[in-house]
């Protein structure tokens, strides 16, 4: 339910929707409203370190690999 600042008493029902949002971490407006916040499920993660994106993007690339003919 939102209801108008303005007016109080006016309010609208909202039904089947859905909020997906993310931010940058590192730039940008960091003051977000918790009225905004409360229809959240607030996930935070950390950008990995090198040596772990080179590990996740090698298993990838050589299951990938496998599909191809050896011999050529």
């Amino acid at each position: 339910m939102i209801y108008d600042r303005e007016k109080l008493s006016d309010k609208i029902l909202l039904k089947n929707i859905m909020f997906v949002a993310c931010m940058n971490p590192k730039s940008g407006s960091f003051n977000i409203d918790i009225r905004l916040t409360r229809h959240f499920t607030i996930v935070s993660c950390l950008t990995p370190e090198k040596e772990i994106l080179r590990t996740i993007y090698q298993q990838i690339l050589m299951n990938h690999m496998e599909l191809f003919d050896k011999a050529n």
